[in-house]
C-alpha cells in the first residue's frame, strides 16, 4: 500500500519544481507504473481518510490533480494551445 510520504517524497522530492511541468514520457511512464492503481482507488474511496490531516491532504491533491493531468494532459496542453497561443511556452514549463 502506497503511503502518504510516498506520494508527496516522490511528487515534491524525486520530480522536484523543474520536471514537474515538462513533458517528459519516462516520468509519465513511472507515474502511471507507481501510482495509476493508487489514484483509481482514491477516485472510488479509498484513502478518505487522508483528507484528515494536513500532509494526507496534500498527497489526496497532489495524486488526484497530478495525476488526472498526466492522464489528459497532451489532450488538454494541445485544447489550451489552440484556443490561446500564448500557452505555447518554448521550453514546456510555464512556471520558470
Amino acid at each position: 500500500m502506497t503511503t502518504v510520504n510516498e506520494v508527496v517524497d516522490f511528487w515534491l522530492d524525486e520530480v522536484g519544481a523543474d520536471r514537474l511541468y515538462a513533458a517528459d514520457e519516462a516520468l509519465d511512464h513511472e507515474v502511471r507504473r507507481r501510482f495509476e492503481q493508487l489514484w483509481w482507488d482514491t477516485l472510488n474511496g479509498a484513502n478518505g481518510l487522508w483528507l484528515t490531516y494536513a500532509s494526507g491532504t496534500l498527497a489526496y491533491l497532489i495524486l488526484m490533480v497530478g495525476s488526472l493531468i498526466l492522464f489528459f494532459g497532451a489532450i488538454l496542453n494541445k485544447l489550451l494551445v489552440e484556443a490561446n497561443p500564448i500557452f505555447n511556452i518554448p521550453n514546456g514549463n510555464a512556471f520558470v
